[in-house]
């Protein structure tokens, strides 16, 4: 195993938000000279839960700045409201190919064959509060492979604690293209998804653990069992992607902003997928229709 170490004279984030030198010391009899560090001992996330493992290749003795690529530039960018087409990295660009003439290099986003027959329904009885509800079964995935480690970097930077592989791509594609998804366990969901307002005495437990009782004016998304999450806003905890996952469906909607507005601040969180669809993320994905699609 390689780790970071910090050297005596090394200087390294301490609790309090200040620097802390690294001395020479005696730890329990021995000699201390030097530490090794966790993520967090670097300020690079706030994971302490074990020493931060190097790739086995990098080499000894190198500046951890260069193997982990921490010479970066983050950029903190503050939107109004208004501005929900920056919330992305390829919106971002968008604004500054239009303002500086440059042109845009958008990632090409080739569609991909479905590979197999399985296929999922889809029915959207509130037509007005979701304009589209696609899906794609994607059939023997490996839910616990690791996540690459330059996406978890860029997932890091940008705000975003690493959780799963499948969870970690949804939220890579919705810092890239802005664009919010959410990945069932397949085998979890019972009967059609269907995408409706809710009704009373309805509840659903979510995936931050919170159970909230759904409302006339509030959309969700339900399958034969009942809700299963709040559209727009979050999953539940019931049909949610874990390490033992085989089988998923991979949703991307359009939610309209009058319909998500307001519904999460009165639960008391909010999300990034709401803080997206409340502010009309985009304004060309609003056709009516459903569809789910195979893979």
């Amino acid at each position: 195993m390689k780790a970071p170490l910090a050297r005596l004279g090394a200087r390294v984030p301490s609790a309090d938000g200040t620097a802390m030198e690294i001395r020479a010391a005696v730890m329990r009899g021995v000699e201390s000279q030097g530490m090794l560090c966790s993520a967090r001992d670097l300020g690079m996330s706030q994971d302490h839960s074990g020493l931060l493992v190097l790739d086995g290749g990098a080499q000894i003795g190198r500046d951890v700045r260069e193997v982990l690529a921490l010479d970066d530039h983050v950029l903190l960018i503050k939107l109004t409201p208004n501005r929900a087409d920056c919330l992305s990295v390829l919106g971002v660009a968008r604004e500054v190919a239009a303002l500086t003439g440059a042109p845009l290099k958008a990632p090409p986003t080739p569609p991909v064959a479905a590979t197999c027959e399985a296929s999922f329904p889809v029915r959207i009885s509130d037509a007005e509060g979701c304009g589209r509800f696609t899906g794609r079964v994607l059939r023997n995935v490996n839910a616990a492979a690791p996540t690459p480690e330059w996406m978890r970097q860029r997932l890091e930077r940008a705000g975003q604690r690493s959780i799963s592989a499948l969870v970690d791509v949804t939220n890579y594609v919705m810092l890239e293209l802005g664009r919010p998804l959410h990945v069932y366990d397949l085998d979890k969901l019972s009967g059609g998804i269907d995408v409706r307002f809710g009704r009373s005495g309805e509840r659903v437990t979510l995936l931050n653990e919170q159970t909230v009782a759904l409302e006339p004016d509030v959309l969700a998304i339900t399958d034969a069992s009942g809700p299963i999450g709040l559209a727009g806003i979050m999953g539940g905890d019931s049909t949610k992607a874990d390490l033992d996952t085989r089988h998923v469906l991979l949703e991307a909607a359009f939610f309209y902003p009058d319909a998500i507005a307001g519904r999460a601040r009165r639960y008391n969180f909010v999300s990034d997928a709401s803080h997206r669809f409340e502010r009309g993320w985009t304004s060309t994905t609003t056709s009516q229709g459903s569809n789910a699609r195979p893979a």
